[in-house]
């Protein structure tokens, strides 16, 4: 600030004391300037006056024009005379021959012309007129000096003020400039300390006040992002996963602390290594994931899995590298378990549809056998009219027909399962098939009061496809249909929609019954399951019959579908195409 002022000081001095010179040399002129011209008209006035005792040679009256000049101010010396006659006056008059003349002294010359014609007298042999003499001022600068002398210590005091003034403005500027400026630094000591949160204080939003605003926006960003910075670099230290930085080249920069236990290396024996090194045969090449094994310090290795993404290029620099990897030790391990586990229970699930299909084929031939014989005993009774004994033997009959179904669903499903179901192509009628599905289930329609009916369809005719299959698929839906509603409506209908597998013909079974909840719908189709215990112990039933018509129709290319509403009604959709592949095994 000192210097700044001292600066200022000398620069205001010289440029004050330069005017001051300017000022003062122009009123110098100025002065003589005004001198000379008071001369040259007091001179043109006695040259007038004095030509016509010039010419008579009044040396009196000369004398007393030059004496009453003589008198005026600023006037020292006064000469009139034709070089023969001369007179003076004034001040200097009683100095040497010729005046004296000082520094500061005006000499003025003017010359007394002779009459012209006509005038006082003719001048002989010519017109022309000659000068007769000359008037001589010597015009004294005193006073003038004197007055020069005052301006100047006027000019000099107004000077001095205006500099005194010009210097407090100055010193009022800059220290209002520069305590702000302070402050600044202040606070640049202070945020270079470390001290994030202190903030320069902005009075006025000049130059300054800007400085500090920018300032002050500068450091909260600095502090957001040192912030951030010690936020992402708490997350890097933290992190499970092994973080590897490498160069355009491939040399290692940064290792987190997970990479180093991963490896078994320390930070200074990682950092400035190409990656080979840990990474024995990765090229980094594009971004993307791939497994790959991890190198060990102790040269074990270790199964795992790269990420890899290139880092924002800055400043034209090419990019480095970011690795991210993933120890999959146990994650394989585990993998070889589920794998083994898996072809495990896939035995076991063959083991199990093959002695399921072996057991419920040798059960069929006993079962046979009891129904044959209850008929045959049935029909004994009958034509020996022993009628008491007639409903013990229907029961017989009853239940063996009902065990034998359920065997034969069993043995079904173990055969899909176990990949022994076959697709037999063969066309048939799927009106026929409808109406002869309808007439058997109608008895269990009447049963529960219900109406049973075909509503109006389209007409199909001949498809190609396994008849049985679709006949006993068709056969469960109607009848768990009547089933499942009492004294309500039973509705059949056949319809054609194209697909992308082809022309597909849907048959939906829709009824008025229960309905199904909508969090049931997924397990409706699973083997052995059904949706309400409840319902299973009244309706009866053991929960294959919705699994199987859905596997024969995915079989035969098409699918089995379900919508319902709880206590109003479902409707299930069969469809295959009308043209079904030859033969298809169950999975």
């Amino acid at each position: 600030m000192l210097r700044m002022l001292l600066f200022n000081f000398l620069v205001l001095t010289a440029s004050t004391l330069v005017l001051i010179g300017l000022f003062l040399v122009g009123q110098r002129q100025a002065m003589r300037r005004e001198l000379g011209l008071r001369g040259n008209t007091m001179a043109n006035l006695l040259a007038r006056q004095a030509q016509v005792p010039m010419v008579v040679g009044d040396k009196a009256e000369l004398r007393r024009l030059a004496e009453l000049a003589g008198t005026i101010a600023d006037i020292a010396l006064v000469e009139i005379g034709d070089g023969r006659t001369v007179v003076r006056a004034g001040v200097a008059a009683n100095k040497q021959r010729g005046g004296f003349v000082e520094y500061r002294d005006v000499q003025i010359t003017q010359a007394i012309e002779g009459p012209k014609t006509n005038s006082l007298m003719e001048w002989e042999g010519s017109h022309k007129v000659r000068d007769i003499g000359q008037v001589r001022l010597v015009m004294s600068g005193k006073r003038a000096e004197a007055a020069f002398v005052g301006t100047v210590r006027t000019a000099l005091l107004v000077g001095g003020a205006a500099l005194g003034l010009l210097l407090t403005f100055k010193f009022a500027q800059v220290r209002s400039i520069l305590r702000p400026v302070g402050e600044l630094i202040q606070a640049t000591d202070e945020v270079g300390k470390g001290n994030l949160a202190h903030r320069a204080t902005v009075e006025r939003m000049d130059e300054v006040g800007r400085l500090a605003s920018a300032f002050n926006e500068m450091t909260a960003r600095l502090s957001t992002t040192t912030v951030s910075k010690a936020y992402v670099d708490n997350i890097l230290q933290s992190m499970a996963e092994s973080l590897i930085v490498t160069d355009a080249s491939g040399l290692i920069c940064e290792v987190n602390p997970a990479a180093l236990r991963l490896l078994g290396y320390t930070h200074e024996a990682l950092t400035g290594q190409p990656i080979s090194l840990i990474l024995p045969g990765y090229v980094i090449g594009s971004a993307g994931g791939a497994e790959h094994a991890f190198l060990r310090s102790d040269g074990t290795s270790v199964e795992g899995r790269i990420m890899t993404a290139p880092l924002s290029p800055r400043d034209g620099e090419d990019p480095g590298w970011v690795l991210v990897g993933s120890d999959l030790t146990e994650i394989k391990r585990t993998e070889r378990e589920l794998i083994r586990s898996k072809e495990a229970a896939e035995a076991a699930n063959v083991a199990k549809s093959a002695f399921l299909a072996n057991m419920t084929h040798e059960l069929r031939t006993p079962l046979n056998a009891v129904i044959n014989f209850a008929q045959l005993l049935e029909e004994e009774l009958e034509d020996r009219q022993v009628d008491e004994l007639l409903p013990d033997v229907r029961k017989i009959t009853t239940a063996g027909k009902h065990l034998l179904g359920i065997v034969s669903e069993v043995l079904d499903l173990s055969k899909i399962e176990a990949g022994r179901m076959e697709v037999r192509r063969e066309p048939f009628s799927v009106e026929q098939i409808v109406q002869e599905v309808v007439q058997t289930a109608g008895p269990l329609a009447e049963k529960n009061g219900n109406r049973l009916e075909i509503a109006p369809s389209a007409q199909v005719g001949i498809v190609e496809s396994d008849e049985q299959k679709f006949r006993q698929s068709l056969l469960n839906l109607v009848s768990n249909a009547c089933k499942f509603t009492q004294s309500g409506q039973v509705t059949v209908q056949v319809a054609i929609s194209e697909a992308s597998a082809g022309t597909m013909c849907s048959i939906h079974v829709s009824d008025t019954g229960i309905g199904i909840h909508e969090k049931d719908l997924a397990r409706l189709f699973r083997p052995f399951e059904q949706v309400d215990a409840t319902a299973g112990r009244r309706y009866g039933g053991t929960g294959l019959g919705l699994a199987i018509s859905r596997r024969f129709c995915q079989m035969m290319g098409g699918d089995l579908e379900v919508e319902s509403q709880l206590g109003k009604g479902s409707t299930f959709t069969m469809s295959i195409p009308t043209n079904s592949p030859a033969t298809k095994r169950g999975n």
